[in-house]
């Protein structure tokens, strides 16, 4: 009987062989083995497949813990999902091409204990600072609410989903193009009641120039359906709310709001 491992590593590529190389590197070098590596190529035309095919070779000793496919596929999210599909581990992990691992990361995780749908961590992001890429500390809140989430989203490399959690809330939505991330965690917290739980440990190194942080536009927009449409009972109260935060910051940061504050400590003194 085939042992199952603890997590199962997805890695979604297109075209990227140079990215996908350091990915694969990262996990090969990891000291923690318990999991499999699931590599979802979309058919790529550059080296990609040279490099999965190599990586094949030195894999670091796990039976059956390599499963890769290169065919054409309908996006990031349904090549997600034909990984959730093939799955077999406790735990998924959406570690995309040009992404990597800390070294050890995985065995800093596994120490803690869990068993919540949601595992989340802190991650480090690359900056562009004048083609001067500097890594810089993504660190997601250890507390979470809905209006995080209408501002920000949790470092989805940096998030473990149970693999059942799939079966129970749902897969990607295939019909969004970068922000399905955004529904499947915000409808399974709010609607679902899924368990989570924040470690405060850095797993991975996000490469910040994916589809959303390219494409924020569509991101946006993408976002503002989801919340619009998932979310309908509350989601205009929000916006008003949210209205209303920023007129009142502004109202406090207006220069004579300041200059009476000056004027009022100075009398009383």
């Amino acid at each position: 009987m085939t042992k199952t491992p603890k997590l199962s590593i997805i890695t979604v590529n297109l075209n990227n062989a140079t990215g996908l190389r350091k990915t694969l590197d990262s996990v090969a070098t990891q000291t923690f083995t318990d999991y499999e590596h699931l590599i979802i190529d979309g058919g790529s035309t550059d080296e990609s497949v040279e490099v999965i095919k190599e990586y094949e070779k030195q894999y670091n000793g796990i039976e059956n813990g390599l499963y890769w496919v290169s065919e054409p596929d309908k996006g990031i999210y349904n090549a997600m999902n034909k990984g959730i599909k093939v799955a077999k581990g406790e735990y998924c992990l959406f570690l995309n091409s040009g992404d990597w691992l800390i070294e050890d990361s995985l065995k800093d995780l596994f120490k803690h204990n869990f068993n919540e749908d949601i595992i989340y961590t802190n991650c480090y992001f690359l900056k562009d600072k004048i083609n001067n890429y500097i890594p810089e500390i993504f660190p997601n809140p250890s507390e979470l609410s809905f209006d995080f989430f209408l501002h920000d989203m949790i470092c989805h490399q940096a998030i473990l989903f149970k693999r059942f959690f799939f079966d129970n809330f749902g897969w990607y939505d295939e019909s969004y193009k970068i922000a399905s991330d955004i529904k499947i965690v915000t409808t399974a917290i709010v609607h679902g009641n899924a368990t989570l739980k924040k470690l405060d440990t850095f797993l991975c190194m996000y490469n910040h120039d994916g589809l959303s942080a390219s494409n924020r536009s569509l991101y946006e927009q993408e976002k503002k359906q989801i919340f619009s449409q998932e979310f309908q009972f509350f989601y205009k109260d929000y916006v008003v709310f949210d209205k209303m935060r920023y007129e009142l910051k502004a109202i406090r940061n207006h220069f004579l709001i300041k200059t009476l504050k000056k004027i009022r400590t100075i009398f009383q003194k």
